[in-house]
């Protein structure tokens, strides 16, 4: 299955806000470059300003009336919080390398004296708490992640062998799906693959996001969940056919791990995929239907408003941003506070969103409902950031993505897969499991069938 998807090669201000693709983490990317009121979207003069120019001056002067309904603490209309670049990146040392224990004494000592004596105490006891903090996710860890020893234990995290034969695959469909295996290029392209010994995060982001979420990386991006990984060329097949590299980059592992593990989804990796193809969308300035909370659109208001916006009524002639707004608004006006997920989603237009003259389009109608996104390094750093931008009070509302990978991510060494020689074996029974499943959801989109058509499988 092609990924239906139209990359787009503009890279506007606020993409260079957010600073150029790094490759290695101790980077200091520094914080956002002022943006020009006349290009930016979202203004600090006006929360909602109408970032559909093309729409009519009567609906222009609509959006400014209900310009101060639409202020509040979750649609605030500040730019990117410049800290949490910084706190995404991390800090250099000016040397050069990895500071020293004196040098961090001495950071932290001058950074202690310049606290207000109110805040001392917090100060004093904080490396205390990540002392706890981690003595207790060490034990969480160990009583409830059990190690992963042996092949076997990845096996058991896979769906059973027996396929469920039914009404929409039958038998006979399976018997020519197994057959087609036998010639598939992709599956001898796999097994042809090396892994480049200067990528020294592929193998622990497989060790960790298996143990701690029991879920393998291929099924977070996955087709199955509208996603691809797309941070480097695309592989080409014997037969013409492009797929995309079974062989992550190391700057994709890393930022992938981080959001799987330390992001405020805990196990709910399909609000992790709901935010990354939402970073993807907005990137390319995509105006088609895009696939968003697919296993909870009958949840809250504001998840059956967003998927009434973007899934079953998307209006072409608007922006993301214009439909989110429009979600919002919605919202807002049948009595319901909007949750997180609306501050997370405006964070990430902030980063990601940028107008495109060029926008995409679909390659084949009749492929699939919804695009498959094809996923940059860049648009996981963008999730990361919008986690950090998410404030309550002025405050972060939830913790750093980065520290708390760190901390729950220590003493995989010995867990399964050890070697790329592992992970192919896994890769090709989880890309038979996609296959398989990308072809019943066709199918279910054009026989009557009781079950959502549009839910990953």
């Amino acid at each position: 299955m092609s990924s239906r998807l139209t990359r787009s090669s503009a890279h506007g201000l606020r993409r260079q806000a957010s600073g150029p693709r790094d490759e290695e983490d101790d980077v200091d990317m520094g914080g956002p470059a002022p943006v020009s009121d006349d290009t930016d979207p979202f203004s600090e003069d006006d929360e909602d300003m109408d970032v559909d120019s093309e729409e009519d001056e009567e609906e222009m002067d609509v959006d400014s009336e209900e310009g101060e309904e639409e202020e509040d603490e979750l649609t605030d209309s500040s730019l990117p919080d410049p800290d949490s670049e910084k706190e995404d990146e991390g800090k250099k040392r000016k040397g050069g390398g990895k500071a020293t224990n004196e040098e961090n004494i001495e950071a932290i000592t001058k950074a202690y004296a310049a606290l207000p004596a109110e805040l001392r105490t917090l100060a004093r006891d904080g490396p205390a708490r990540v002392q706890r903090t981690a003595k207790k996710s060490r034990a969480y860890i160990a009583k409830h992640k059990g190690q992963l020893e042996s092949m076997e234990d990845l096996y058991s995290l896979m769906p059973t062998d027996e396929v469920q034969i039914g009404e929409v695959w039958t038998q006979a469909l399976e018997d020519e799906f197994q057959q087609g295996l036998a010639q598939d290029p992709y599956l001898a392209y796999i097994d042809g693959s090396t892994l480049p010994k200067s990528n020294e995060r592929y193998i622990p982001m497989w060790k960790k996001i298996c143990r701690l979420r029991r879920v393998f990386p291929p099924n977070v991006i996955s087709p199955l969940n509208y996603l691809e990984y797309g941070a480097t060329a695309r592989v080409e097949l014997p037969d013409g056919t492009t797929r995309p590299d079974p062989v992550w980059s190391s700057s994709f592992c890393e930022r992938l791990t981080r959001l799987v593990l330390g992001g405020p989804w805990g196990d709910d990796m399909e609000q992790l995929a709901t935010f990354v193809r939402y970073a993807s969308a907005c990137r390319m300035d995509d105006r088609r239907p895009i696939p968003l909370f697919v296993l909870n659109n009958e949840g809250s208001s504001f998840v059956r408003q967003i998927c009434e916006k973007f899934m079953h009524n998307r209006d072409p002639g608007k922006t993301i941003p214009r439909a989110h707004q429009d979600a919002r608004r919605a919202v807002r006006s049948s009595g319901h506070k909007l949750p997180w997920e609306s501050q997370m989603m405006r964070s990430i237009e902030k980063l990601a969103f940028e107008r495109s003259e060029q926008l995409p389009r679909d390659e084949d109608e009749d492929e699939d409902e919804y695009r498959i996104y094809s996923v940059t390094t860049e648009d996981l750093r963008m999730v990361e950031r919008a986690v950090s931008n998410c404030k309550d009070l002025g405050r972060p509302l939830f913790a750093s993505v980065r520290d708390t990978c760190r901390i729950v991510s220590h003493g995989r060494s010995f867990d399964y897969p050890k070697t790329y020689e592992h992970v192919k074996i896994l890769q090709k029974r989880i890309y038979v499991e996609e296959k398989r499943g990308l072809e019943k959801r066709r199918l279910e989109q054009i026989l009557p069938v009781d079950s959502p058509v549009s839910s990953p499988v």
